[in-house]
């Protein structure tokens, strides 16, 4: 489980670097990614 979740941090750290690296942008993207890790975090421990 925590392998998988790691393989999903890695593919996001790659498209992040793809993207323009505009302070907005990056700041945007870690509170989406903080939300995303809050959900599937919640979703990993009732499993």
């Amino acid at each position: 489980m925590k392998q998988q979740l790691e393989a999903e941090v890695d593919a996001r750290d790659a498209r992040g670097r793809q993207r323009k690296r505009d302070p907005k942008t990056v700041k945007s993207v870690v509170q989406d990614w903080r939300l995303e890790v809050r959900a599937s975090g919640s979703k990993t421990l009732q499993s």
